[in-house]
């Protein structure tokens, strides 16, 4: 992809433009079918403006065609949440959890993959991740203050003292 079409497309999403980057990233890939990072934009875009279940074939073939890193870590966390907001849930934790596996330190990946946990009616496992990542990851001087205890309770939501 040019390097100067591929910035076009990311500051005109960034400001707000989607569509006309959309427009920018369609003809590219019409062009170029094969150019895993124009599919990547491409579906990015699409994601943008809310339109998901026409993402998710070019996150996935952007995926396949070996798109590199760190574009690779950003369009898994796309697809898989792509896939829950449109009901795909066992499609999403295919995704997201492999994106958990590969990716450790980003924890996007494990709260979206809660999110999916919800949805799947795994309220706990949901609520424990988010207790567990809001311990982690906060700094707002009152969670802090707490986070040993609020990591314990995410342990064991149902314990009694």
């Amino acid at each position: 992809m040019n390097p100067k079409k591929l910035i076009e497309i990311m500051a005109l999403r960034d400001a707000g433009s989607a569509e006309k980057a959309l427009r920018i990233a369609q003809t590219i890939v019409v062009r170029d079918p094969s150019d895993a990072m124009a599919q990547y934009q491409l579906a990015w875009t699409l994601d943008v403006l809310g339109r998901e279940a026409e993402a998710i074939g070019h996150y996935e073939f952007a995926l396949s065609a070996g798109l590199g890193e760190p574009e690779r870590e950003n369009a898994m966390l796309g697809l898989g949440s792509s896939l829950r907001a449109l009901g795909r849930f066992d499609d999403a934790e295919r995704v997201l959890g492999g994106g958990v596996l590969l990716y450790p330190s980003n924890a996007a990946f494990r709260v979206f993959r809660a999110m999916n946990d919800y949805n799947r009616g795994e309220h706990h496992a949901a609520i424990a991740t988010l207790l567990r990542e809001l311990a982690r990851s906060s700094t707002d001087p009152s969670i802090t203050m707490y986070h040993r205890a609020i990591e314990q309770y995410a342990e064991d939501l149902n314990r009694r003292w």
